[in-house]
């Protein structure tokens, strides 16, 4: 299916200037089951594209959350592992899922489990363990709840925290218990709000986070920069900041996932307007991308396209949509772990 701009018409879009080149054509790549619905976090290796399941307050209480496989080519299924691959929930009745996702030199997932942990896919038999795990939780003294997740070219994985507290957490390569890393009132939050999508950039020297809503920023979407090396020296380092605070209400409404393009372009997921940014290296905007449901997480392919996941809450549909970007993906790294 192919959404034209007379498809996005009414969608709630915000003026920007940057926003006045002609709208490209967006097409519906795959389309989730109504059950469990909800696509995530999403990743592309190879000629695989990976979808995981949110399960934000509409999935049933079945006691797990799903990992989907498609063809990079068709958008179908793919027949050749099991598919999908059901993951046990940490806890038997959890109002949050699966989100941001990784992958290893292996090929193996890691998969951000909101509810405190890291899990490790093998998405070819399905075996999963679980790879890392927050000192803090839903019950605990901060309520941690990790959003997404980049690897160094070391191995040392960098986990954004949703949960309000102003933490970017680090665990070692081959896993463990997560260590805070770094923590700055730019990021702090009330619960659903703080650090959403989390980049490495294409330099390998800069961690980039968005944070949906802060403490600091007047409830205005932001996206930050810190110096992986020496993150203490400078802090958090504004880089965008977006005008309309209807582009940052609460439960986690954006900026959310983040991608770079080998071109040094951000490509930023505002939820909230439905959405997607695009920030040029210099932090300034380059253009906006209208899709006619509340983006959510991207990944760029190969072929020069922009995958998106998106929602339209609470009854679906749950479609991924491509559009042409003429970048390729930059800045990830895939490490090899024990």
């Amino acid at each position: 299916m192919v959404f034209g701009t007379a498809a996005l018409a009414g969608c709630g879009a915000v003026s920007d200037s940057a926003s006045a080149e002609a709208p490209p054509e967006i097409r519906e790549f795959t389309l989730l089951p109504v059950t469990p619905g909800q696509p995530g976090g999403i990743a592309v290796d190879g000629d695989t594209v990976y979808v995981d399941t949110f399960g934000f307050l509409v999935r049933p209480a079945d006691g797990y959350d799903n990992v989907y496989a498609y063809d990079l080519a068709t958008g179908a299924l793919r027949e050749d592992r099991p598919n999908p691959i059901e993951i046990a929930r940490r806890f038997p009745v959890c109002i949050m899922g699966l989100s941001g996702m990784a992958l290893d030199a292996a090929g193996r997932l890691y998969l951000v489990d909101m509810n405190s942990r890291i899990v490790r896919l093998n998405p070819l038999t399905g075996a999963a363990e679980d790879y890392a795990t927050f000192p803090t939780g839903v019950a605990g003294p901060v309520p941690t709840m990790p959003l997404d997740i980049a690897f160094d070219k070391d191995g040392s994985a960098y986990i954004s925290d949703i949960g309000g507290a102003p933490i970017i957490w680090r665990v070692p390569a081959g896993g463990g218990q997560a260590q805070v890393w770094f923590s700055d009132p730019a990021l702090a939050g009330v619960w659903s709000q703080g650090g959403g999508g989390l980049r490495i950039d294409p330099s390998g020297k800069r961690l980039y986070v968005g944070v949906v809503t802060s403490d600091q920023n007047s409830a205005r979407g932001s996206v930050y920069s810190i110096d992986l090396a020496n993150p203490a020296e400078e802090g958090a380092v504004l880089f965008h900041q977006y005008a309309n605070n209807v582009e940052a209400p609460p439960l986690g409404a954006g900026p959310l996932g983040i991608a770079f393009g080998a071109s040094g372009k951000l490509y930023v997921a505002m939820p909230g307007t439905s959405q997607v940014s695009i920030l040029n290296p210099d932090g300034s905007e380059a253009r906006r991308i209208t899709f006619p449901y509340s983006t959510q997480f991207v990944a760029l392919t190969r072929r020069g396209t922009l995958l998106v996941t998106a929602w339209n809450f609470p009854d679906g549909p749950w479609p991924v949509f491509e559009v042409d970007v003429g970048d390729a993906p930059g800045g990830l790294n895939y490490p090899q772990l024990d």
